[in-house]
């Protein structure tokens, strides 16, 4: 109950700094490279890393790691592509949501948030169905705002009343006035918390656009 209660907090903005145009070289030419160690190292730094002129060529390296055997790898060229991600980091970062690592999934969830394309919407909220990473993933949904309004709507009448929770839950934050109709009538709905959270989301959808 107690779990059921505390709100996903809000993604925070990564921290990044800015390096000069030798440095990136070299932190590229790590990632390009066949040392293991220093390409892990490139791997951890980018995500810290503000972009500049070179973003598409960053990106395109990033991309390839999603793919590694390692799991951290994939973590941090995840987490990277969070910053030096854009439109076609989307799709390849959809499909590391069903990976069998966690810490790959959840640099995938996490980059899917702050790129805040729509076409995230419908695979996050998959796994808000699924129970699976729910925290995680109710926090990307969020960042993502009314653009994941539809796919987390569809929940709000889920069998699961811990689907239905969360999905109230991230409507809170996001919900506009389409959702207010869904929302009064989970207001009655049988499971208390359900009802609690849809009426909170309610207040939302009535003063959205």
């Amino acid at each position: 109950l107690t779990d059921a209660l505390k709100p996903a907090p809000a993604l925070p903005k990564p921290e990044t700094k800015a390096i000069t145009a030798d440095e990136r070289a070299a932190l590229l030419a790590d990632l390009k490279g066949d040392n293991k160690a220093r390409r892990s190292l490139a791997l951890h730094r980018f995500p810290a890393v503000q972009p500049n002129d070179a973003k598409a060529e960053v990106e395109a390296e990033l991309l390839r790691f999603l793919k590694d055997e390692d799991q951290f790898a994939r973590q941090f060229a995840a987490k990277g592509l969070a910053v030096w991600g854009g439109k076609d980091s989307v799709e390849p970062l959809i499909k590391p949501l069903d990976d069998t690592a966690f810490p790959a999934r959840w640099g995938a969830i996490e980059a899917l948030g702050h790129l805040k394309d729509a076409r995230a919407a419908e695979p996050l909220a998959k796994l808000v169905a699924d129970r699976k990473d729910a925290h995680q993933v109710s926090t990307s949904l969020k960042a993502l705002g009314a653009t994941a309004e539809d796919a987390v709507l569809k929940l709000i009448t889920h069998e699961k009343p811990e689907v239905r929770r969360d999905a109230c839950q991230i409507l809170k934050v996001i919900a506009t006035k389409k959702s207010e109709a869904a929302l009064a009538k989970a207001s009655s709905d049988r499971d208390s918390l359900t009802a609690m959270f849809a009426k909170e989301a309610l207040k939302t959808a009535k003063g959205g656009q």
